[in-house]
């Protein structure tokens, strides 16, 4: 296990291929209700998200491509366990979470336009202070993998966003 482990890799796509993930957030069929959150006071928050099936996230080929990155070599004795989309819209509220133990996390960015000022960020915690430790900045095509045990939560698009904040997160468990 890789604990704590935290990482970037900007522009990680080519063009053609972070275009056709967006063109899949956009026309995936969103459902509401995911929670990332178990306090029982926070329990009416839901959102937007897409749970990916086996077989059309196979067609993305988005497996063999992460593993073609140097984060294959830290996902070598895991696979996938669940994948999903995220829609972020502005002005919602969104609470730190953390994974299950063993877990690591790839997140991917696949907005092909986006401006700082639209917020977006992925905040990571320490888990002893609950104190931010980095926020990454929500940057088109970029992509994380990080320990799921790290506390984390998503800043919300601003309101002079013209676009929702898309991420394709993929969930690796070990083998």
């Amino acid at each position: 296990m890789h604990k704590n482990y935290l990482k970037t890799i900007d522009n990680v796509f080519e063009l053609e291929y972070q275009q056709y993930l967006y063109n899949v957030c956009k026309n995936a069929s969103f459902k509401i209700g995911w929670n990332d959150n178990i306090l029982v006071d926070l329990l009416q928050r839901v959102y937007f998200y897409h749970r990916f099936e086996d077989i059309v996230y196979k067609d993305t080929l988005l497996e063999s491509k992460i593993r073609s990155t140097e984060f294959g070599e830290v996902l070598k004795n895991h696979k996938i366990g669940n994948a999903v989309i995220n829609c972020a819209r502005p002005g919602e509220t969104y609470y730190h979470h953390a994974h299950d133990q063993d877990e690591m996390v790839v997140l991917y960015y696949p907005n092909t336009r986006w401006q700082k000022e639209w917020g977006g960020e992925t905040m990571f915690y320490d888990s002893k202070s609950n104190e931010l430790i980095y926020a990454s900045e929500y940057k088109s095509n970029r992509i994380l993998l990080f320990d799921g045990t790290i506390p984390h939560c998503v800043r919300p698009p601003t309101y002079i966003s013209d676009q929702f904040r898309f991420t394709i997160a993929t969930f690796f468990i070990p083998k």
